[in-house]
């Protein structure tokens, strides 16, 4: 079971990681 909180917290990391990679990409 996830809490709100903690589905946040993994959107937010996958999110970052998505942004680094794109960063690295551009």
């Amino acid at each position: 079971y996830l809490t709100h909180h903690q589905k946040v917290l993994r959107l937010y990391k996958k999110s970052l990681r998505h942004l680094e990679s794109w960063c690295i990409f551009r």
